[in-house]
């Protein structure tokens, strides 16, 4: 009598990928599908190890594995062309603990919030009610800030700060 697989949820994406979100996701991929690790790794033509260690980002292995792993489970990753992306990342601190990262995205003026797994994992909370991990809208974010910053400098001052350092940056 074969075992019956238990399908996990898909993972919620709140950042940047990494191995461990990548691994969570094939994961959750496979179970959907029904398949215990054995017959998944002869599916995808990589050994059971290998399976294993991408699935829970343990070990190294091979990019072509990998790659392969995530074509044969019809997960598609995609890269963003740098050229295009005029962005700049704000690291952000609160305690000197690493709350997540800040992001503008380039002339569109649109922000980005990316909580950092160490403070997900330690302290668990969100900066405001309005910017949950994973939930974060550029117009949420851009009053948040304004609301940080002296009445009626907001963004702005974002934008020059940020327009300051690359400047800096190039100098």
């Amino acid at each position: 009598m074969s075992k019956t697989i238990k399908p996990l949820p898909t993972p919620v994406q709140t950042g940047s990928l990494d191995a461990e979100t990548l691994g969570r996701f094939i994961r959750a991929r496979r179970t959907q599908s029904g398949m215990g690790i054995h017959e998944a790794a002869a599916f995808c033509g990589v050994a059971v190890d290998t399976l294993a260690k991408i699935e829970t980002a343990r070990g190294d292995v091979r990019l072509s594995s990998v790659l392969t792993v995530c074509r044969m489970f019809g997960i598609n990753l995609i890269v963003e062309s740098w050229g295009m992306m005029m962005s700049e990342r704000l690291s952000v601190f609160l305690n000197r603990e690493p709350l997540g990262v800040l992001t503008l995205h380039g002339e569109e003026d649109r922000y980005g919030l990316e909580y950092a797994a160490s403070w997900l994992a330690g302290q668990g909370y969100a900066v405001s009610p309005h910017l949950k991990p994973g939930e974060c809208q550029s117009e949420q974010i851009k009053r948040f800030l304004s609301n940080l910053l002296p009445e009626g400098s907001g963004s702005m001052n974002c934008h020059v700060a940020i327009r300051y350092r690359r400047a800096m940056s190039s100098a």
